[in-house]
């Protein structure tokens, strides 16, 4: 349960802060690695 949550969270994550231009995020460590494990499936 908490690994699926964790999962559902960071493309949640990474879903929304896109739609935001996180592509151009300004503080790519944390964020950019988040979005590179949704970015994983």
């Amino acid at each position: 349960m908490g690994y699926w949550l964790s999962e559902h969270l960071c493309v949640s994550y990474a879903l929304l802060h896109l739609s935001n231009g996180g592509l151009k995020n300004p503080n790519p460590g944390w964020d950019s690695q988040r979005l590179g494990l949704s970015y994983d499936y």
